[in-house]
């Protein structure tokens, strides 16, 4: 996500810069580097469906053999089970519930601070 430049993340300062440095050169030099971040965006967005839902079922796993090399020569194919679509979920509200306290930490704070100040034995104004 960094690498994209996403907002609350650290790439986004600098990525900005250089479109706006782009922008003012005009439209030949913004152009492929909004196609690179929509680019990069899709490969992300595909890793990571791969890694919580798992690989499509119609991707084959065959492997060509190499020369001098038979069946027997390769251990047995093992394929894991997809993840169920709950975790995926699951995951995914745990990935928004970081990203609203990342975004908005001032409610969270302030129940942290309260829990404190009723825990404390002396308070100090």
């Amino acid at each position: 996500m960094t690498l994209l430049g996403v907002p609350p993340l650290s790439g986004a300062v600098g990525r900005g810069l250089i479109y706006q440095a782009a922008a003012q050169h005009g439209w030949l030099e913004l152009a492929p580097l909004l196609l690179a971040t929509v680019l990069a965006g899709l490969a992300l967005a595909r890793a990571a469906s791969e890694y919580l839902l798992g690989p499509s079922p119609e991707a084959p796993l065959v492997e060509p053999l190499l020369l001098g090399e038979t069946e027997l020569d390769r251990p047995p194919v093992r394929r894991l089970e997809p993840e169920p679509q709950s975790a995926a979920a699951v995951t995914l509200l745990l990935l928004l519930i970081c990203l609203v306290v990342g975004l908005y930490p001032q409610p969270l704070l302030a129940t942290i601070a309260e829990a404190i100040r009723g825990l404390a034995f002396l308070q100090v104004f």
